[in-house]
């Protein structure tokens, strides 16, 4: 069965529950407040290892109290993290986040996350890595390291993965290295220039962004669904319609279930259904990383749902 390097984030989550955003200059107290280890990368790594598949993490932390408990959490998930670095003179990066009626709005400091050694990251895949394994990344880490990295992951054929969060121009160098490119709505809008409000807007869009070399899109559209598009297909699957109670960690985990289901040989169609009931599951429960499901409960899931896959 094939690993996935997960090169990326590494977080502190600061969760405040509001009943609104304040305004300029006004103080207001929350309704709650916890903390949990979160990062994108770090997200996703413990999502693709919660289905079974051997994941390790690629990245950075520092030595403070906060970074222990981050790490803590992605080995308690059984995630390799004997490769990562970690550093006296960063502290972990940290993510305050602002929920307000099932919404979010997240405001990140890199931390450690900024401290990426791309030759280390390199030597690990020439040692670690098998061509088929999936090398997934994200945009909380220096793009130049992240460009690195795809083009050492695309010298040993291995399949990447890039979720282009959060939403910056990407540089022609990268483009014709992603093989799968993983945007929500504001990231596809940001990259293609194309709106998302009807089925022909997203097609051109795509279109735009595959004659740019990239190889595939899955876009991921909340309650409104997800689509894949490549050259030859335009797969669309509906989201769940079930309670939401913290989006925070929802296309982390239907990222991660995504590619933990195509590794188990499954089709694109399948792996969409599949990484869709993950997420419906992670809305479900607060937090980041404690909201992510097992294989199990997701295979319960989409039995009491009365699907197949």
């Amino acid at each position: 069965m094939n690993n996935v390097f997960v090169f990326g984030s590494i977080n502190m989550d600061f969760v405040f529950s509001l009943d609104r955003l304040p305004k300029i200059g006004e103080t207001m107290k929350a309704n709650d407040f916890f903390m949990t280890p979160g990062g994108k990368g770090a997200n996703q790594a413990i999502a693709c290892r919660r289905q079974g598949i051997n994941t390790l993490m690629l990245g950075c932390v520092g030595s403070d109290q906060l970074s222990k408990i981050a790490v803590h959490s992605l080995l308690e998930s059984a995630v390799d993290c004997r490769y990562l670095d970690i550093t006296d003179n960063y502290s972990v990066g940290v993510a305050s986040i602002m929920l307000t009626n099932s919404d979010n709005r997240i405001i990140t400091h890199s931390g450690a996350n900024s401290n990426q050694n791309p030759n280390r990251i390199k030597e690990i895949l020439e040692k670690e890595a098998h061509p088929g394994d999936y090398f997934l990344s994200q945009l909380e880490i220096p793009l130049p390291d992240v460009i690195s990295a795809f083009k050492c992951a695309k010298t040993l054929n291995l399949i990447t993965v890039l979720n282009a969060a959060p939403a910056v121009k990407l540089p022609k160098e990268l483009l014709h290295l992603i093989d799968i490119l993983v945007v929500n709505e504001t990231e596809f809008r940001v990259l293609s220039k194309f709106d998302v409000k009807s089925d022909s807007l997203i097609k051109s869009g795509a279109q735009k962004l595959l004659l740019s070399g990239i190889k595939s899109i899955l876009l991921t559209l909340g309650i409104n669904g997800s689509i894949f598009i490549d050259y030859d297909n335009f797969v669309k699957v509906p989201a769940y319609k079930d309670k939401v109670v913290d989006t925070t960690a929802a296309g982390d985990t239907y990222i991660g279930s995504f590619i933990a289901s195509l590794i188990y040989n499954k089709n694109i169609l399948e792996s969409m259904k599949f990484a869709s009931a993950a997420a419906s599951l992670a809305i479900m429960k607060k937090g980041a990383q404690v909201s992510i499901p097992s294989y199990e409960e997701v295979k319960a899931f989409i039995k009491q749902k009365g699907e197949i896959l």
